[in-house]
This record gives C-alpha cells, sequence and structure tokens, in this order.
C-alpha cells in the first residue's frame, strides 16, 4: 500500500514514519519526574518504579498540621488499608483525642511508619494509587493519576507521578503552581506513553520523483500537530524551497556571464 504524505509544498512532500530507535525518556532524558507503574494483567504484578519512587516518598511528607483535628486525622486513616483489628484499637485516639501529649505529632508519627500495602492485581492497584493521589491532594503535591492504553487487548498501564520536593529542587519548578505542574506531569505521561506503545515518530522530506531530501526524528505522539513534527517539517520545507531559489538564481546569472564571455 502506497503510503500517502502528510503534507505537500512546490516539489516536496513530508511522510511521517515510525521512529525504529526511539529513545525511552527515563534513560536517555534529564528531569523526567517519579513515576510508578502497574501494567495490566491477570496474572500476579509488582509495581515498577521510575527514579526509585514509592508510597514512602508521599507518606513520609505529613506534617503534625496535617494531623490537627479529628476530622484530619479520620481522613487520613481512611486512606490507609489497615485490618479492622488496627481501626479498632485507634478509633478513641483519632475521634477522641485519647493520647498523652501532642496529639497530631503523635497520630503523623504512628502513620508515617505504617505501609502503603503494595497492589497485586489490577482493581487493587487502582485502589491504591486512588488513596496515594487523595494523600496528594491533602498535602498539596501536584500528581497525576492515569491510565494508558496500547493498541491490543491488556496493553494497558496505569500510571502515578508526582512532584515530590526533590523533584522540584532538582527542575527548579514552582511547587505552588499546581495547574502548571500536572500540566507537566501528563506530559511527562504521554511521552512515556508514546514510547511504551510505539508511537514516536519522524519525517522524511522527498521530492516529486522520490528523492530523500531531509528527516528529522524522535517525535513522541501520533498527533503530529502537538509533537511539532508538521511545524517542523513546513519549516524545512520552506528552507528548501528557498535554498532552491538561490541556486536556481546562482544557475540563471552563471548561464549569463557565459552568454556575454562567449
Amino acid at each position: 500500500m502506497k503510503k500517502e504524505p502528510i503534507y505537500k509544498e512546490g516539489r516536496y512532500a513530508v511522510f511521517a514514519e515510525h521512529d525504529d530507535d526511539a529513545r525511552d525518556p527515563y534513560k536517555d532524558w534529564d528531569f523526567m519526574p517519579p513515576m510508578m507503574r502497574f501494567s495490566g494483567s491477570s496474572h500476579y504484578e509488582r509495581i515498577q518504579r521510575e527514579r526509585d519512587f514509592d508510597s514512602g516518598d508521599i507518606i513520609r511528607l505529613l506534617k503534625p498540621e496535617h494531623c490537627d483535628t479529628k476530622e484530619k486525622r479520620e481522613k487520613l486513616l481512611g486512606l490507609w488499608d489497615l485490618s479492622f483489628s488496627y481501626k479498632d484499637a485507634l478509633i478513641d485516639m483519632v475521634i477522641h483525642d485519647y493520647m498523652d501529649g501532642d496529639v497530631a505529632t503523635a497520630f503523623m508519627s504512628w502513620l508515617i511508619d505504617q505501609e502503603f500495602h503494595e497492589p497485586m492485581y489490577w482493581r487493587d492497584a487502582i485502589e491504591f494509587f486512588n488513596r496515594l493521589e487523595s494523600l496528594c491532594d491533602i498535602l498539596g503535591i501536584a500528581c497525576i493519576n492515569e491510565q494508558s492504553n496500547g493498541y491490543s487487548q491488556g496493553d494497558s498501564v496505569l500510571i502515578f507521578m508526582a512532584a515530590t520536593p526533590d523533584w522540584l529542587k532538582e527542575t527548579g519548578l514552582d511547587g505552588g503552581n499546581i495547574e502548571g505542574l500536572k500540566a507537566n506531569l501528563m506530559s511527562s505521561a504521554k511521552q512515556w506513553s508514546a514510547w511504551c506503545w510505539g508511537d514516536v515518530y519522524g519525517y522524511v522530506i522527498k521530492d516529486e520523483l522520490g528523492e530523500r531530501h531531509e528527516s528529522c526524528w524522535g517525535y513522541y505522539g501520533d498527533n503530529h500537530y502537538e509533537s511539532n513534527l508538521l511545524a517542523d517539517a513546513k519549516g524545512m520545507i520552506k528552507h528548501l524551497i528557498e535554498r532552491d531559489k538561490k541556486e536556481e538564481a546562482a544557475s540563471f546569472e552563471a548561464a549569463c556571464r557565459d552568454i556575454v564571455t562567449a
């Protein structure tokens, strides 16, 4: 089947082709955000991590002010997958402040010592990331909790990214701009998803005879407008057309000189 160009101008045409040597953003790029992911499967799975990111990195950001009222403590306690015996033992402490000393600090310290039980199955992973997202909301930490889908049945990945303090320090981004950070995280998730599912492209510019003139690779995502592939290819065509005009003008001048000196 003949491949159709995605853009034409003058004698040039742009063809989008898959990049067979696409780079994994987490192996080849700097400043990618911390990520946890869970792959879709009916079998036992484990969470996969990038940059050694786990739920403890979020839990350890708890402060006493997040635990200084019974309403706050109730809300936090609901996020932990604790056994009923644990919850029974804690109920008086949470609701009635039956603790000696600083209740908020003591509760915070106890909660930090408890771990989120990591999931083994898809449904468990959905709940796990939902609870972690709720905790980030309480702590004022930008995060995204998304599902990325491929092209075959079972090709799905749950993705959780968070703008942790260490990452903010590394990148110099403003931790108070929650919406801006979420947009940044979403862009990173889309880039990784594009790599994961083979949606990385390049452009090839050919003339009307099929001769190849220019190419460029490494555009992540199948929307060639959003990835800037189309804009860059158009810019290159304009450059080629200007080059052709200059070459034609130079050839014309040379021909005129040959006539005069003949």
